[in-house]
């Protein structure tokens, strides 16, 4: 059987090998001392391996949302850089979201760039407002196989999502491993995978929520004990970005990569 039939054949394979793929890719992308390291026949296969899922295999893919693209906020010439998936939109409107005021203020105070992902996808369910699709978990892979090719030159540092884009987040960390920070603001979800991928998200949650700080709570119970390490920051607001709490936080990352 030709590989690019077996590929095709087996869609799920396909998705998860190459979102393993487009991560070994990037956390090597930026790495001093991959040179050398190619060298190594093992390493060197992985290398061929990756192209070949990431590119060669893209048509089989199923392609149906449309691919994101960005905005920068903050530092446009920073090189610490952090996505932001933002919640459910009718149109994505800068100059009506308060939130990107945040973080551009934020970005100039700290020498960050963030790239505000613009979602081109709808959810039909959801009144049919722009959204980052996740319901299914090929669903969820795929719109994070978009955020990555959308932002594959960038040195991404960390993800941050506020509603919608929250959500997406906290369902992602239990089926991939992220190796980033992950900051999720104004939103909860199930607990899909206990045994899934260790991973850490800071979900931030204003007690004035009243549309989400009680789920928020709830996920975090739940997900003691279990691969998905939540923490849970609560901050004196109802459902917006926190300023003050996001920048400490962020602060805090900023400080441990310097040690």
């Amino acid at each position: 059987m030709r590989i690019d039939t077996y590929f095709a054949s087996n869609k799920k394979m396909l998705q998860i090998s190459k979102i393993m793929a487009l991560n070994f890719m990037l956390r090597n992308y930026s790495n001093p001392n991959i040179g050398p390291t190619l060298k190594r026949g093992t390493i060197l296969k992985k290398v061929f391996v990756c192209f070949f899922l990431a590119v060669v295999a893209t048509p089989h893919m199923n392609m149906s949302h449309l691919p994101p693209s960005f905005k920068v906020f903050g530092s446009s010439t920073s090189n610490k850089t952090w996505i932001y998936l933002c919640g459910l939109r009718n149109e994505f409107l800068p100059e009506y979201m308060d939130e990107l005021k945040v973080l551009d203020t934020i970005g100039k105070q700290l020498n960050i760039k963030f790239l505000a992902m613009i979602p081109k996808s709808r959810c039909p369910q959801l009144n049919n407002r722009l959204c980052w699709p996740h319901d299914t978990e090929q669903e969820l892979l795929q719109t994070y196989q978009e955020i990555i090719l959308t932002t594959r030159n960038q040195p991404i540092q960390g993800y941050i999502g506020f509603s919608n884009g929250g959500f997406f987040l906290n369902k992602l960390a239990q089926f991939v491993e992220i190796y980033k920070p992950i900051i999720s603001i104004g939103a909860a979800g199930p607990l899909f995978n206990k045994q899934g991928p260790i991973n850490a998200i800071y979900l931030l949650i204003g007690k004035k929520d009243h549309w989400h700080y009680e789920h928020a709570v709830s996920l975090y119970d739940q997900s003691k004990n279990t691969n998905l390490i939540i923490h849970l920051i609560e901050y004196n607001e109802g459902h917006q970005v926190p300023t003050n709490s996001l920048k400490k936080l962020i602060e805090g990352f900023l400080e441990n990569n310097k040690n």
